[in-house]
């Protein structure tokens, strides 16, 4: 519960108390002023002023009492609802380092992702340790599952893990030593990588030995199976449903699918694909001039997020340099972000306008478009163009009127 909750809900209730000690006073002197008084005397016209006075008393404590229980249902479903993303966000980096381990099968990645993977157990100690997790068993051995299946994986690292390092520092001046020669062959022609310099090197058998490394390749060859997400599976829905996410049945799934097979793409989530010759150089770009980081770091590319859509940063061997805007940012007030950015080095261009935008520039940076352009207010939008370290032009806009 947020400190600014937990004052009103306080102030609300101490507010509730108050009137509801108000409202027995009042009937309370009321009563006793229409016993001893006469019809039409002071005494009894007061106390029936005081009855009154106490039914609005009681009503709005009734109001506040009712405010502030929907406060506090409010703030455990919220404290309910963190909870659960970070359960979510958990399992996320789990699936991701095995992911990682699959694709760069390197003992350095190894090393790497069980960093993460002990950052999770202690986010899920820190889920575990929420008082209200305390009443809910069935969570908590869930979640004890998934820091003891995750407690095998660091433990094997520890104990195992040094004769890989230094297989994998073997590897890493063997591999350096072949390309140097690949070089020298021909160093006319670009150098393409021999087949057995593709193939995983002993640091990464090592790893695969399963009487070695038994947790680890559990994990690798049958993830979706393993105690962690089969436990994973269990505490999910229950913090679901204490933070009042209501799960679809599979009938109801099946039946809005049905309804929906003329309309499936309306309701599908749109991506976008960036090409990048470069993904070192595009990360660097998009981290130092845009100020983004990947929340997925991929073989082949890189996985960013802003208000809730995804574009990728796809790996590319073709250089594409777009005319027009490929992706636009939408901004509130364009003129400070461009400020912004140009001070970071983003270098903004002049563009031709298509006729069906019917814009006309107004600096040289920023032009104004007509209300066709897409996220136009009443009165248009205004944008701004600028290319990313990959050629890929890309736009921001902002609304207007």
């Amino acid at each position: 519960m947020s400190r600014q909750t937990a004052q009103r809900t306080s102030g609300l209730g101490k507010l509730a108390v108050t009137l509801g000690v108000l409202a027995l006073a009042s009937a309370a002197t009321g009563i006793a002023l229409l016993n001893i008084g006469q019809p039409s005397d002071t005494p009894t016209e007061l106390g029936k002023w005081l009855l009154q006075l106490a039914s609005v008393f009681a009503g709005t404590g009734v109001v506040s009492s009712a405010l502030r229980q929907s406060d506090l249902a409010r703030a455990q479903r919220e404290a309910w609802t963190e909870l659960l993303q970070d359960l979510i966000s958990a399992h996320d980096k789990v699936q991701l380092a095995v992911r990682m381990l699959s694709a760069h099968a390197t003992a350095k990645t190894y090393s790497d992702q069980v960093q993460q993977v002990s950052g999770v157990r202690e986010a899920i100690r820190r889920i575990m340790s929420s008082p209200q997790v305390h009443e809910e068993i069935a969570l908590r051995e869930a979640l004890g599952r998934m820091r003891k299946d995750l407690k095998h994986l660091v433990k094997e690292y520890e104990g195992n893990y040094l004769p890989v390092a230094r297989q994998q520092r073997l590897d890493e001046e063997y591999l350096s030593h072949k390309l140097k020669a690949v070089i020298q062959e021909d160093a006319d022609a670009p150098p393409e990588i021999p087949d057995i310099l593709t193939c995983p090197l002993p640091a990464w058998r090592k790893l695969k030995n399963s009487s070695d490394f038994p947790h680890l390749n559990y994990f690798l060859n049958g993830y979706k199976v393993s105690d962690f997400r089969r436990a994973y599976e269990i505490a999910k829905p229950i913090l679901e449903r204490n933070a009042g996410i209501r799960r679809r049945s599979k009938d109801e799934a099946l039946e809005d699918s049905s309804a929906d097979d003329e309309k499936i793409l309306a309701h599908a989530r749109i991506t976008i694909r960036l090409p990048a010759q470069n993904l070192v150089r595009a990360q660097r770009f998009y981290s130092e001039q845009l100020g983004l980081e990947a929340v997925e770091t991929r073989p082949d590319g890189l996985l960013y997020r802003c208000g809730g859509v995804e574009f990728l940063l796809d790996q590319s061997a073709t250089v594409f340099r777009s005319t027009f805007p490929l992706m636009a940012w939408e901004v509130d007030d364009i003129e400070p972000v461009v400020a912004h950015l140009k001070e970071r080095g983003v270098v903004f261009e002049e563009v031709e306008l298509s006729a069906p935008l019917g814009g006309t520039r107004t600096t040289s940076e920023i032009f104004d478009v007509g209300k066709n352009y897409p996220g136009a207010g009443a009165r248009g939008a205004r944008g701004a163009c600028f290319r990313d370290s990959e050629g890929n032009m890309v736009a921001l806009h902002s609304p207007v009127g």
